[in-house]
């Protein structure tokens, strides 16, 4: 009879310890194993102090709670300088960061130096209450991002 208990404790524990490793927010699954979801969008604009406001900035948007690599959104910039991110979901929100770099050498007025900021320093606007295991849509809108010049190195 004891061995029975063990066999069903092992059981109950490697199925619990699975059903939180299949909410890893890359299968898009996690509300079928009970893992909290929320989705999110992210806007903004990016300017320069000389030139105003930059076309062609590179934004990406993390939506792993650790900032990994995997699962990002990348957008850039329009000609007034505005972004906005693909609507995207994540188990956890406001540590991800959103990076803004330029990849267009000096098509932009100028080569500018690269910045991030996180989600928790941006206004958070909830767009749709959650239900169950879904905690919801929100939208951020970052302060407007100013990038600087980076200074010209000098020729030798």
């Amino acid at each position: 009879m004891e061995k029975r208990k063990l066999v069903s404790r092992i059981l109950a524990g490697t199925l619990s310890v699975l059903g939180f490793v299949a909410c890893d927010g890359l299968g898009g699954n996690e509300e079928m194993y009970g893992c909290p979801t929320v989705a999110f969008q992210v806007k903004g604009t990016v300017v320069s102090e000389d030139v105003g406001p930059l076309e062609g900035i590179r934004v990406v948007v993390r939506t792993a709670w650790d900032n990994a690599d995997y699962n990002a959104d990348t957008v850039y910039t329009d000609a007034k300088g505005e972004f906005k991110s693909h609507e995207l979901s994540s188990v956890a929100i406001d540590q991800q960061k959103v990076y803004f770099d330029d990849v267009d050498e000096e098509n932009n007025g100028g080569i500018f130096k690269s910045d991030s900021i996180a989600l928790e320093k941006m206004d958070k606007k909830q767009l749709k209450k959650g239900d169950g295991w879904f905690n919801g849509q929100f939208e951020y809108t970052a302060p407007v991002v100013k990038l600087s010049k980076e200074e010209k190195k000098p020729e030798e």
